[in-house]
């Protein structure tokens, strides 16, 4: 696959999809183990990034995937198109731009699915709102739908308010 692993300091936000994170190595490796899970099923990722759940999901005989992010940056695209060729699953995926909070024909003209997955999508507390109103989106509109997500936990959340949860 065609990514980079590692970060540099002040990296703008729209490069983030140009690296297989941990967290997206552990969904994957969940699918391989749990293969029956996904084989002949729809599946739509968030913030597919270069690509590797989505082609290992694909890989692992889904029916069809759709990967899905909401970079500003060409190169995220254009590398998932190109890992999804060169691991031999381009006519079983499709790549879709979804901006996260944003309820656009993007976001409602996502065909149904049967799995929704979310692999560390909750990086930036800022973001929160906007993609728990877009999987609570795909999720009421695809009702049958169940989610398999991954999240690494980078710092201690501040709780607020608006949380009404409390710190131990």
């Amino acid at each position: 696959m065609a990514t980079s692993s590692k970060c540099t300091k002040g990296e703008k936000e729209e490069d983030y999809g140009l690296h297989v994170w941990p967290c997206a190595e552990m969904l994957s490796s969940y699918i391989v183990s749990n293969v029956e899970r996904f084989r002949g099923k729809t599946i739509l990722e968030l913030g597919a990034g270069s690509g590797l759940v989505s082609i290992v999901t694909a890989k692992c005989d889904a029916k069809f995937v759709i990967l899905t992010d909401h970079s500003k940056n060409d190169r995220v695209k254009k590398i998932a198109l190109q890992n999804c060729k060169i691991n031999g699953v381009s006519e079983h995926t499709q790549y879709r731009t979804l901006i996260w909070g944003v309820a656009d024909d993007n976001l409602f003209s996502l065909p149904s699915f049967d799995i929704l997955l979310i692999s560390d999508c909750f990086y930036d507390p800022t973001l929160f709102e906007d993609v728990v109103f877009t999987i609570s989106v795909l999720l009421e509109r695809n009702s049958d739908a169940c989610a398999y997500f991954s999240y690494q936990n980078r710092k201690k959340l501040k709780l607020d308010d608006r949380t009404s949860l409390k710190a131990i």
